[in-house]
């Protein structure tokens, strides 16, 4: 019988951060380890969306995160938001961050990676994520249909629609940390080669609290089998969804939900 896989994902520099434990303790329980290291993902490429194709394997078990906790930035939650959202298969690996904490708040997780675990490395973590193996999946939990498409030949692109039994009936989608390079709407499940935006609008900036964002904005319908697709130029910390901005907004056009992905 194989090895159940896991895939080890080392934050920090090798000074700093040897990970070796990590993987020995992880092989001693009986996991078939492969390691790698963040650093190594040139930022300018989007190296890192190239993880989806590694998690998306149904033989892969566990997705381990480990390093410092001062490594797991906002920008690397988001990442790892954005790689759990952009996975198919059921049921999603399970994910897991190793660090020295002295309280588990010090590292602040959005709601969508609830089903994430948080251990410290003298945790007996090894034998726990072996044991989640027979314990009953858990997805993601999120507000509105949201799909990410993330390969380095592509680049990051979400998917982003009502749930099943709603319609919008024009919409605006804004982030926050980044920008939204191109706005498409289309057919759901797979980014459209043409599309027809109706009265688009991009570049648009506001608040939300104390939430800078930028955004886009159109009048096509989306339902349950349309979506909008938005080309980003790097991870999120928020995506926010709202009515398409009018000059006389209706009681209905004030309506707006708001995700964390960092």
């Amino acid at each position: 019988m194989a090895l159940p896989k896991a895939l080890l994902c080392l934050l920090g520099s090798s000074e700093a951060y040897s990970g070796e434990a990590e993987e020995l303790s992880l092989r001693a329980v009986g996991f078939a380890t492969a390691t790698l290291r963040w650093a190594d993902f040139r930022p300018e490429s989007n190296d890192w969306l190239g993880l989806s194709t590694l998690l998306e394997d149904p033989s892969l078990t566990a997705w381990i995160l480990a390093g410092p906790y001062e490594e797991f930035s906002p920008q690397i939650i988001s990442q790892i938001s954005l790689l759990s959202l952009a996975l198919d298969r059921k049921p999603l690996p399970i994910t897991a961050i190793i660090t020295k904490l002295a309280d588990k708040s010090y590292l602040e997780l959005p709601p969508i990676l609830a089903h994430l675990k948080i251990f410290d490395p003298l945790d007996p973590y090894p034998a726990k994520l072996m044991a989640y193996r027979f314990k009953p999946p858990e997805d993601l939990a999120r507000p509105f249909y949201l799909k990410t498409y993330a390969s380095p030949l592509i680049g990051l692109w979400l998917e982003v629609g009502p749930n099943e039994s709603e319609k919008w009936s024009g919409f605006m989608l804004a982030v926050t940390k980044t920008l939204i390079e191109v706005l498409g709407v289309g057919p759901r499940g797979q980014i459209p080669k043409k599309s027809i935006v109706n009265y688009p609008m991009h570049g648009l900036e506001g608040h939300l609290g104390d939430l800078k964002f930028q955004a886009s904005a159109a009048k096509n319908t989306l339902d349950a089998e349309t979506s909008a697709y938005i080309h980003l130029a790097g991870p999120p910390n928020h995506l926010i969804v709202g009515p398409y901005p009018e000059e006389k907004p209706s009681a209905e056009g004030s309506w707006a939900q708001v995700l964390a992905l960092a």
